[in-house]
């Protein structure tokens, strides 16, 4: 990310804490590991950074729109069958067009309260190995669109050919004076010996969602961004570690 578009973030937010908007800006960073060493543990403790970048992602879906909609403007999400302009839906991963006469809850591990929100599967928090919720990848490249609501070519969690290891998917937050930060990160490996090479081109976060009370759930993006520079060329043993930072100030 240039000096010219900090700068430009800095003025937004600035005008945003001046007129009382709720503004909450999101950066997509990622690095392309090589050589990749671990301790006892598993964690890295040495690598060779083959590329990097953190940009600002313009990719809120309309999914994201409608669920802060839904619960600040208090209204419950009851277009069914229909999603797009004029409607308050959501539509899963699977396609599927969501409404409800209750309120969609934050899945908080098997009951329908949406009390505790940060339990294995609240929000975008995802277990080892887990490809239903969090962030996930893809091998698409087309440009973002506020309606998608799926990545454009899914790579799914394995050692087979064209599959990637999934990590968990974990949170870091804080909250020092008057800014809030959330930061939600996940690695991605090659495990697959025999290849082939891995291509990764886009990536998105996937909030799995209550919106029925019998319960019923269903997992809906919320952002969607293109990994530039890119696409990236995973090779056995590289490790891409991805993460959304959201951020909001306080006026």
């Amino acid at each position: 990310m240039d000096d010219q578009t900090r700068e430009k973030i800095a003025r937004v937010r600035a005008n945003a804490v001046k007129l009382n908007l709720f503004l909450p800006i999101v950066f997509f960073k990622w690095k392309h590991l090589r050589n990749v060493v671990r301790d006892d543990q598993g964690n890295i403790i040495s690598a060779d950074v083959i590329a990097e970048s953190e940009e600002i992602s313009r990719s809120w879906m309309r999914n994201a729109f409608n669920h802060l909609i839904s619960k600040s403007g208090g209204k419950y999400p009851s277009d069914a069958g229909s999603f797009g302009d004029s409607f308050l839906s959501y539509k899963g991963m699977a396609g599927n067009i969501r409404s409800s006469n209750t309120f969609v809850f934050v899945q908080d591990g098997g009951s329908a309260d949406g009390v505790n929100v940060e339990t294995l599967k609240g929000y975008y928090r995802a277990a080892n190995l887990s490809t239903n919720q969090g962030m996930k990848v893809g091998t698409g490249v087309g440009a973002e669109d506020f309606d998608s609501f799926a990545l454009g070519g899914l790579i799914s969690h394995g050692v087979g050919a064209g599959q990637l290891v999934y990590s968990a998917c974990t949170l870091v937050k804080s909250l020092v004076g008057n800014v809030y930060k959330a930061t939600w990160s996940r690695d991605f490996t090659h495990n697959r010996a025999a290849g082939p090479n891995v291509s990764v081109g886009e990536a998105g976060m996937f909030m799995y969602l209550i919106y029925a009370s019998t319960p019923s759930y269903d997992t809906f993006m919320f952002l969607r961004d293109i990994v530039t520079p890119g696409p990236i060329d995973m090779a056995f043993g590289d490790v891409l570690t991805m993460a959304y930072e959201i951020t909001e100030t306080y006026p």
